[in-house]
């Protein structure tokens, strides 16, 4: 077990990709000594079917600009390539496949999705196939977080762990509504990240 890749894996909608998914990443990689973390921008998500998300090759783009210089990350179209649905079960199956057999995962959440997990498509399943890496946010009520990761633990057996950083309050909507009310993006997202946002017109309007 002691060679085993440890992958570290952060899904998403990044729409658009912003500097707290950056560093949530990095310090998640440092903090559990991950060799890789693979960026996975969503298909179509199951859970934000309700708003129109920036073009599936626009989201993946900002992404590959976005970590183009961190050795230690990828970006995958694993999700985008399909034709239905994202779900992370199917995701998870589909990479144990890619992986070597002993690759260890460990899946990367915010600790709004901690809270809504036991509701994902087929649960066990997805417990039994990797960790889960937590970040808490603020505002969000840190010891119902740890009560939830305790019952996931016990209820699947499965390994729950809080990732240790800055708590950092930027989110894609926050993004999106800066870009509306013509605010500046500088450090929110990367240079690069702005530039494309810039040159291809992006979330003007919603």
């Amino acid at each position: 077990m002691g060679n085993s890749l440890k992958l570290g894996i952060l899904g998403g909608t990044f729409d658009p990709i912003h500097t707290g998914h950056l560093i949530v990443a990095e310090t998640a990689r440092q903090q559990f000594a991950l060799d890789r973390i693979v960026f996975i921008p969503a298909g179509i998500p199951p859970h934000k079917l309700v708003k129109k998300l920036a073009l599936p090759k626009d989201r993946f783009e900002m992404v590959k600009l976005a970590i183009c210089d961190n050795p230690y990350f990828d970006v995958s179209t694993y999700e985008q390539d399909r034709d239905n649905i994202s779900y992370t079960v199917d995701t998870l199956s589909e990479l144990k496949i890619v992986y070597p057999n002993d690759t260890l995962f460990y899946f990367i959440i915010g600790v709004d999705s901690l809270l809504e997990l036991k509701s994902w498509r087929n649960p066990s399943k997805l417990f039994s196939m990797c960790s889960i890496l937590v970040y808490l946010r603020p505002g969000f009520d840190s010891e119902r977080a740890f009560e939830e990761a305790e019952f996931i633990k016990i209820q699947y057996k499965t390994n729950v762990e809080f990732i240790i950083g800055p708590l950092i309050d930027i989110s894609s909507t926050l993004v999106r509504k800066m870009i509306i009310k013509n605010m500046s993006i500088k450090y929110v997202v990367p240079d690069s990240v702005e530039e494309y946002i810039r040159k291809n017109s992006l979330y003007r309007e919603e």
